[in-house]
């Protein structure tokens, strides 16, 4: 995903949002464009292989480093729709 027109030196806030058999989470984030940079900001690519798992969480701290996500699923390319 990248960001056009931003201007240089300013906070903007966004929320992620993913629906889990029928469930809505939301995630606030931000990010803060530098002074004198371009106005275009990568915020990730979909071109990179990530990992997902559609097993329930809760409790679970899988944020940590040291968290085995050996089990989760893996894609690359385009995000699934």
């Amino acid at each position: 995903m990248t960001l056009n027109g931003l201007s240089p030196a300013t906070q903007y806030y966004f929320r992620l949002n993913s629906t889990v058999s029928g469930t809505l989470y939301t995630h606030p984030c931000r990010l803060t464009t530098i002074a004198g940079t371009a106005t275009t900001i990568p915020l990730f690519g979909i071109s990179n292989g990530w990992k997902f798992t559609t097993n329930n969480l809760d409790g679970v701290n899988w944020q940590a480093t040291n968290y085995n996500d050996g089990f989760w699923l893996v894609r690359s390319g385009r995000p699934l729709l």
